[in-house]
């Protein structure tokens, strides 16, 4: 990276990334070892750590009023969620928002998005599903995928009811692959609550 504002510590490197709605980029990261990832906002082209301490930041997303910031820490398997001040882009304490092992979920949460009625859809990396939570955290639906790893969940389409869902091949085997043939494919479900448009990110 050619911007020293930039660097990241400790062999982190970018994982999940998002604007909120009033335009800031905010970008979580991972660690190989599992450890010691942060949570950034990018203020003037120059990155500042909001949360450190994560496995690995994943999931981010917003309440559609915008009072809410949602992330996960994959490996605790847990969504977080925090009061959210759109006008300074600063966060509250967090609180254990969703936690898979409540609901006996399997897999981890990885990407998500949410939809204009604020519910939070969750891509279950290794459970083979995305999972969708009303905005009290209560799991609604489960909509299995073909493969066990989905990584990423975006809304697209004319009217936002195409839900896009990313998968990946990662530590496979050659069996797992052919058993698995859609693995590492864009898949698309059709859905009857619409997302939110993605806000723009906004010069500063």
């Amino acid at each position: 990276m050619s911007n020293p504002e930039w660097r990241l510590e400790g062999g982190n490197r970018f994982n999940d990334g998002r604007c909120d709605p009033a335009g800031r980029f905010w970008v979580g990261t991972l660690n190989p070892d599992g450890r010691d990832a942060s949570l950034y906002r990018l203020d003037d082209e120059r990155l500042v750590a909001i949360k450190r301490g994560l496995g690995i930041a994943n999931g981010l997303a917003f309440s559609p009023d915008g009072r809410w910031l949602y992330h996960t820490d994959s490996p605790s398997r847990q969504v977080m969620r925090h009061a959210f001040d759109v006008g300074t882009g600063e966060i509250g304490e967090g609180e254990v928002w969703i936690d898979l092992d409540m609901h006996d979920l399997p897999g981890v949460p990885d990407g998500a998005a949410v939809d204009c009625d604020g519910h939070y859809w969750s891509a279950l990396y290794g459970g083979a599903r995305v999972a969708r939570f009303d905005p009290e955290g209560r799991l609604v639906a489960q909509y299995p995928v073909p493969c066990p790893n989905p990584t990423m969940v975006a809304f697209g389409g004319e009217d936002l009811r195409t839900l896009y869902i990313t998968t990946a091949t990662q530590d496979m085997d050659a069996e797992a692959r052919r058993r698995y043939p859609l693995a590492g494919s864009l898949l698309a479900l059709e859905v009857e609550t619409p997302g939110l448009a993605e806000p723009c990110l906004a010069r500063r």
